[in-house]
């Protein structure tokens, strides 16, 4: 029995599979691995929102929130904020959704970026939310998940609401 010794050179998602590069220690040639996932995941999402409406939405697990929203019509932007976001990379902060239960998507807590865009108003100015505020863009679904979507141009909370309770 013989070992190949391989290093990792980049890892991809792509509609619910994992795709990892790399290249056996003594070539240059580049191999894939696709790791394929068959379980589809229910995304809940609820809105303040005038005349958009609650949906279940079902995709493939490893989707990434963002782009299952845009898809489905829901989009995580609102007025304006279409225009200048950033495209998903995280900096701009206008795909903020609340996320009322982590383990529903990875990472399961905020990355640095996510922090230190979400630090800034008007993301904690009273919002009773913000410790649930993740960026949409920097998520990826792994499980049944909740969400929220607020109305304000940053995807804050511009008025108090009050939600139907998820685990009812």
């Amino acid at each position: 029995m013989s070992a190949f010794i391989f290093h990792l050179n980049s890892i991809s998602r792509s509609k619910g599979s994992i795709v990892l590069y790399a290249s056996h220690t003594h070539s240059s040639k580049c191999s894939s691995i696709t790791l394929q996932s068959n379980k589809s995941c229910k995304v809940f999402v609820e809105t303040e929102i005038p005349n958009e409406y609650q949906q279940i939405i079902e995709v493939p697990r490893g989707t990434k929130l963002r782009t299952l929203l845009i898809n489905s019509g829901v989009t995580p932007h609102n007025g304006a904020s279409k225009v200048i976001c950033c495209r998903g990379l995280g900096t701009c902060g206008t795909c903020a959704v609340s996320i009322v239960n982590s383990d529903g998507v990875v990472p399961e807590n905020r990355s640095v970026r996510e922090d230190l865009r979400l630090q800034f108003p008007p993301h904690t100015e009273g919002n009773t939310e913000s410790k649930n505020l993740r960026l949409s863009c920097q998520v990826y679904v792994e499980n049944d998940v909740y969400i929220r979507k607020f109305s304000g141009f940053w995807g804050h909370k511009n008025k108090q609401v009050t939600f139907n309770d998820p685990n009812q």
